[in-house]
C-alpha cells in the first residue's frame, strides 16, 4: 500500500522524514491504503516521485519520468517537477520528449553516440537551429528522383508515410516548384509547413546528419 511504501522508505534514512508533509505535497493522502498495482500510471508515477523526494535531496535524478503516461498524467507530473524546481532542488533528467524537455529544463544536453553534441539554455539551442529550417512536405507520391536534380535542395530527409523534410538554399523557390509539378500531374499534397525551430527538429537534425544516404552535396 501507498502508506507502507512511504514507511518503508523513511526507514531507511537516519535523518527523521517529515512523511505527512510529502503525502501532502503530492495530494497522495486519497490513495494511502490504496495498493500500488491498483494505482493508475499517473499516480503510481507520483508515488515514485514522492519516495524519491522523501528524504528532501538537494539533487534529484528522474530517468525519463512520464515515459507510457497519458497526457493528462504526464502534465501532472511536470507540474510536480516544477513546485520541486521551485523550492530549489537541482533536478537531472532523461527525456525522449523535446517538449518535455523544453518546459522543464534551465539547460538541456543532446548526445550523439555517448557525446554530447548539443548543450545551452533552449532558446539559445532553438536560435542554433535557425540556421536550418526546413520544408516540410506529405505527399505519398512525391519521389527522391524527383527531388534530387533540384538544384536548390541540399538535404532530403525521407520520413515515414510519405513524409519529406527538405532543407535548401531557397525554401519558396523549392515549393513553388514542387506544387507546380504535383499539380501539373494531378497528385494530392497532403500537408506543407515551413519549419523553422523547435528541439525535435534540431534532434532529427543531429540525426539525420549521419545518415549520408539522405544527403545531397556538403557543408
Amino acid at each position: 500500500k501507498v502508506n507502507e511504501a512511504l514507511k518503508t522508505f523513511a526507514s531507511l534514512y537516519a535523518k527523521k522524514i517529515d512523511i505527512a508533509a510529502t503525502i501532502d505535497f503530492f495530494g497522495l493522502r486519497p490513495y494511502l491504503f490504496t495498493t500500488m498495482h491498483n494505482l493508475s500510471g499517473g499516480w503510481r508515477q507520483r508515488v515514485s516521485l514522492a519516495l524519491a523526494v522523501l528524504h528532501d535531496p538537494s539533487i534529484i535524478f528522474l530517468d525519463e519520468p512520464t515515459t507510457g503516461l497519458d497526457p493528462a498524467a504526464r502534465q501532472d507530473v511536470w507540474k510536480l517537477i516544477e513546485s520541486l524546481k521551485a523550492k530549489g532542488k537541482t533536478i537531472v533528467l532523461t527525456t525522449h520528449y523535446m517538449e518535455e524537455a523544453e518546459r522543464l529544463c534551465d539547460r538541456i544536453a543532446m548526445f550523439k553516440q555517448g557525446e554530447i553534441a548539443y548543450i545551452d539554455h533552449p532558446a539559445k539551442l532553438l536560435q542554433q537551429f535557425s540556421a536550418h529550417p526546413y520544408l516540410k512536405i506529405r505527399c505519398a507520391s512525391l519521389l527522391k528522383d524527383w527531388l534530387i536534380p533540384m538544384k536548390d535542395i541540399t538535404h532530403i530527409h525521407e520520413m515515414p508515410h510519405g513524409e519529406w523534410h527538405l532543407e535548401g538554399n531557397d525554401l519558396p523557390a523549392i515549393t513553388l516548384e514542387i506544387l507546380q509539378r504535383c499539380a501539373k500531374e494531378g497528385i494530392k499534397v497532403d500537408h506543407l509547413e515551413f519549419v523553422t525551430g523547435r528541439l525535435d527538429d534540431l534532434f532529427t537534425h543531429l540525426v539525420n546528419q549521419e545518415e549520408s544516404s539522405t544527403m545531397l552535396g556538403g557543408r
